[in-house]
C-alpha cells in the first residue's frame, strides 16, 4: 500500500479547486457559495448535488453521497487512491517524493495505534453487557441513556485487570500500549490508564477510535472524568466528542459541555451535536467547527460555572467570526443541563430554547449585567467598553460596525438618564457654540475643579480627535505637571493663560455652559465629575464610530451605487446632523 503523510494530502486538497474537477463529469450552476447539479451517483430529476468549494467537499441529499476529492475520483472514475493523489498532486504542481524511512514507520505506527485502540474500544463495550459492567449499564440507564445509544456510541466499562489479560492474550507489547495511552506509569510501575470507570470511545471525523474518556461512579476514585494521555493520534485540543457522526445536511451545530449532554440530544433528535474533551474550548476547535457549519448554538449548564464557560467560548469564536456565521447561546435555567432537560420530561422546554436563542449581543449584555451590575454611569459605561473590547476582535469591519451598531443602541435605550437628556429646551445655543465646544470645556474644567481625574483620564483624552484648542490647553497642562508641579487650579489657570494668551480661556472659567453640564454646579463632587466626564468620553466615541460607519458607507455606495446602500448613507449622515444640532 503506497503511503502519503497527512501533511501532504491537507496541502494538496487546499490547492485542488473541488468544483473544477467535479464539472468535467457533472454541470454545475453556481447558487451563492455552493454549486448545484444532479447527482453522478444517482438517477434523479431534480439536482440535489452540492459541491462546497470553500470546505472541500460534496454532497448528496438525495443519496447521501459525500466525500472529498479523493473520494470523488475513486468512487466515480474508479481510481486507486494512490491514482487519485498523484493526478491532484501533478493538477496543483506538487511532487510526491517517496517517504522516507521514517515516515513510513510513524505512519504504520499510527495505524498499529488505531486497530489496538478500536479492539480495545470493543473489550470495553463488551464488558459494558457483562455482570462486571451492570453498575455502569444501570448508571446509564438511570440517565436515560437508551440502549439504541448505547450501540451508537459504543459505550463500555473498564474492570480493573481485563485489559491487562487483553493485551497478553493478544501479546500486545507494554511499550505500544502506552503509547496508546492504555497503560501509564504511576510510582516506577506500570498500571492500566482506566480502571472502575464508565468509557466513553472518542473517534475522529474518519470513525477511527482515537482515546477515550473514563468517568468513576465511586466518590474515592478521583479524577471523576479522565481522558487519554496525549500522543500521536489524540490531540484533545483538537477533537471534539461526537463529531465522528458530523451530518453535512445541516449547516447548524450544538456546542455541549459533557458527553452525556452530546447522547442525550442526539437521543431527542438533535443532530451535530459536540462536546470539548472535558475542558474549555479551543481555538482548534471553533475553526474545526466553522469550517463545516454557519450557524454555532452554545449549549451549556446553567449553573455559574457554566455561565462562565459559554462567556469564555465566545472569546474563542469571536476572533473567528466572518460574514455568514452566527454563534447563538442557549441560557438554560439555573441548575438545568442539555442532558437533564432532554431526559426528564424537559423536551419542549428544551427545543424553546433553541427557537429563541440569545445573540452574541444579547449573551455579552447579558453576561455584563451579571458582572458588573447596577445603572450608575460607572457601571453602564464599563459594561459598556468591555462588551466594546470583546467585539473588537472581530476580523471583518463591516461585520464589526453592525454589531457595535447593536450595542449603541442598546446604551443609548437603556442607560437610564442618557447625557443628552439633561438638555434645556427653553435656550438655543449661538451658533457658534458647538456642542463639541462645550463638552471640551467641560472636560477642561473638570480636570482643573478635581486634578486627581487627570491621571484617570488623560490617556483615553488623547485618542480623540480633538479641536485645536482644547489639545494645546491639555498640552500646557502635560508640560506643567512633567515640570515637577502640582496641578492646583490657583496656579496653573495663571500658567495656561501666560503660555496661550490667544485662546479664549475665560469661556472654560465661566458658568454659561453649565446648565448643559450640570456636574460642574455647586456642590462639586469628585465622584459627579468623574460620572459627568464619562458621559461625556461616550458621546465621543459614539461620533468616532458614526464617522467611520459613514465613511465605510460611503465606500460601500461608490462600490456598488445601490438604492439600498444609498438609503443607508443617507440615514448615517442625518444621524451626524441631528447629533450636531442636539443640545446637551
Amino acid at each position: 500500500m503506497t503511503l502519503f503523510s497527512e501533511d501532504i494530502l491537507a496541502t494538496i486538497k487546499d490547492r485542488m479547486s473541488l468544483s473544477s474537477i467535479i464539472s468535467k463529469h457533472v454541470s454545475l450552476k453556481q447558487k451563492g457559495k455552493d454549486f448545484l447539479g444532479l447527482c453522478p451517483f444517482h438517477r434523479e430529476k431534480t439536482p440535489s448535488f452540492t459541491v462546497n468549494e470553500t470546505k472541500g467537499f460534496y454532497h448528496c441529499f438525495g443519496c447521501g453521497a459525500h466525500g472529498d476529492v479523493f473520494k470523488f475520483l475513486t468512487e466515480y472514475e474508479k481510481l486507486s487512491f494512490p491514482e487519485a493523489v498523484e493526478q491532484c498532486a501533478a493538477q496543483v504542481g506538487i511532487t510526491l517524493t517517496p517517504l522516507t524511512p521514517h515516515q513510513e514507520k510513524t505512519l504504520s505506527e499510527r495505524e498499529a495505534l488505531f486497530k489496538l485502540l478500536a479492539e480495545a474500544s470493543s473489550l470495553f463495550h463488551q464488558t459494558l453487557q457483562t455482570t462486571a459492567g451492570r453498575t455502569y449499564y444501570d448508571y446509564l440507564s438511570s440517565r436515560g441513556i437508551t440502549d439504541a445509544s448505547i450501540q451508537k456510541f459504543q459505550l463500555g466499562a473498564a474492570q480493573k485487570g481485563r485489559l491487562t489479560q487483553f493485551l497478553t492474550a493478544h501479546n500486545v507489547s507494554q511499550a505500544s500500549a502506552e503509547k496508546a495511552g492504555l497503560l501509564t506509569r504511576f510510582e516506577n510501575r506500570i498500571k492500566e490508564k482506566f480502571t472502575d470507570r464508565l468509557i466513553f470511545p472518542i473517534l475522529d471525523e474518519k470513525n477511527r477510535t482515537v482515546g477515550f474518556g473514563g468517568r468513576t461512579l465511586s466518590e474515592e476514585i478521583q479524577p471523576k472524568y479522565l481522558n487519554s494521555a496525549e500522543n500521536p493520534i489524540f490531540h484533545k485540543g483538537d477533537l471534539l466528542y461526537g463529531f465522528h457522526l458530523i451530518d453535512h445536511k445541516k449547516n447548524s451545530a450544538v456546542l455541549v459541555e459533557g458527553y452525556l449532554d452530546v447522547i442525550a440530544l442526539d437521543q431527542i433528535g438533535f443532530k451535530n451535536v459536540f462536546a470539548p474533551m472535558g475542558t474549555a474550548v479551543t481555538p482548534e476547535q471553533g475553526k474545526k467547527l466553522l469550517k463545516h457549519f454557519t450557524k454555532i448554538y452554545i449549549c451549556f449548564d446553567g449553573d455559574t460555572a457554566g455561565f462562565k464557560a459559554m462567556n469564555r467560548a465566545a472569546e474563542i469564536f469571536v476572533p473567528l467570526l466572518q460574514p455568514g456565521i452566527e454563534i447563538c447561546f442557549i441560557h438554560l435555567p439555573q441548575n438545568q443541563d442539555p442532558h437533564s432537560l432532554a431526559t426528564n420530561g424537559n423536551i419542549d422546554l428544551l427545543k424553546q430554547k433553541f427557537k429563541d436563542p440569545l445573540t452574541l449581543i444579547q449573551f455579552l449584555i447579558l453576561y455584563e449585567n451579571q458582572l458588573n451590575p447596577g445603572n450608575q454611569p460607572s457601571n453602564l459605561s464599563l459594561r459598556r467598553k468591555n462588551i466594546l473590547d470583546r467585539i473588537s476582535h472581530i476580523p471583518d469591519t463591516f461585520l464589526k460596525s453592525l454589531y457595535k451598531n447593536e450595542i449603541y443602541t442598546y446604551f443609548q435605550n437603556n442607560r437610564g438618564q442618557p447625557l443628552k437628556s439633561i438638555k434645556n429646551t427653553s435656550n438655543t445655543l449661538p451658533e457658534a457654540v458647538t456642542v463639541s465646544k462645550i463638552y471640551e470645556a467641560a472636560i477642561i474644567k473638570a480636570i482643573l475643579l478635581c486634578p486627581r481625574l487627570y491621571n484617570e483620564f488623560i490617556d483615553k483624552l488623547y485618542t480623540y480627535s480633538l479641536t485645536p484648542n482644547t489639545a494645546k490647553i491639555l498640552n500646557v497642562i502635560e508640560t506643567y505637571i512633567l515640570a515637577g508641579n502640582d496641578l492646583e487650579f490657583l496656579k496653573i489657570v495663571p500658567y495656561i493663560k501666560q503660555q496661550l494668551p490667544t485662546i479664549n480661556f475665560d469661556y472654560i472659567l465661566g458658568n454659561t455652559f453649565h446648565m448643559h453640564v450640570p456636574f460642574l454646579n455647586e456642590p462639586i463632587t469628585e465622584s459627579n465629575v468623574r460620572n459627568g466626564i464619562q458621559l461625556i468620553l461616550e458621546q465621543f466615541d459614539e461620533t468616532s464610530s458614526l464617522e467611520d460607519h459613514i465613511k465605510e458607507a460611503q465606500e460601500r455606495f461608490k462600490q456598488s451605487q445601490s438604492p439600498e446602500d444609498w438609503e443607508r448613507l443617507k440615514l448615517l449622515m442625518a444621524q451626524k446632523q441631528r447629533r450636531y444640532n442636539t443640545e446637551l
